[in-house]
């Protein structure tokens, strides 16, 4: 006798030796929070957690009007572990334009210096790591941006603490004060 088993949170295939038909994230970007919780709710994440689409905006205590302007896992991704994974959705206020990039200020600050375009040291760095944005100076108190933690990895500076160059809150997923460490 011959018995086929799958991990209990794992659904059974239809036929024996068929492929586990995991769920796969719907695409909930566009939707209010309220709906697209509700459209992941039987996918049966751990947690579904609210971000702010804009890196300087504070979420409210109640976002379920707010717009999905960007979601991870991504569209189409196959989720093996529902109980062990968080859905974060990053929204933005009713009438707030989404941005362009998940890595934006909605109110810039206006007396940050823009990156420099033509220092010496800036343009060999990373050998076409077109991500990472570039340093705004070299040595005592400069600053770099990097757009996300890829760039950041790549350029050999994650994780990168509260205080440091190229440390942001867009970057620093759980707020413990250290962006790119996972």
């Amino acid at each position: 006798m011959d018995f086929g088993v799958v991990r209990v949170e794992w659904p059974c295939p239809a036929k024996d030796g068929e492929p586990i038909p995991f769920p796969k994230m719907p695409k909930v970007v566009g939707l209010t929070f309220t709906k697209a919780s509700e459209t992941l709710k039987p996918i049966g994440f751990e947690e579904i957690e609210p971000q702010s689409a804009y890196t300087d905006v504070t979420l409210p205590a109640s976002v379920d009007d707010w717009k999905v302007c960007f979601q991870e896992p991504e569209e189409g991704k196959e989720i093996e572990s529902p109980k062990t994974t968080t859905a974060y959705l990053k929204l933005t206020a009713p009438g707030t334009a989404c941005p362009t990039d998940e890595h934006t200020e909605l109110h810039p600050d206006p007396t940050t210096p823009p990156p420099s375009t033509g220092d010496d040291s800036d343009s060999s760095s990373s050998g076409g790591s077109s991500s990472s944005g570039g340093s705004t100076g070299s040595g005592g108190g400069g600053s770099a941006y990097y757009k996300n933690c890829d760039a950041a990895k790549a350029a050999g500076v994650a994780p990168i603490r509260s205080g440091e160059p190229g440390y942001r809150k867009g970057l620093d997923r759980d707020g413990d004060g250290i962006a790119c460490d996972r």
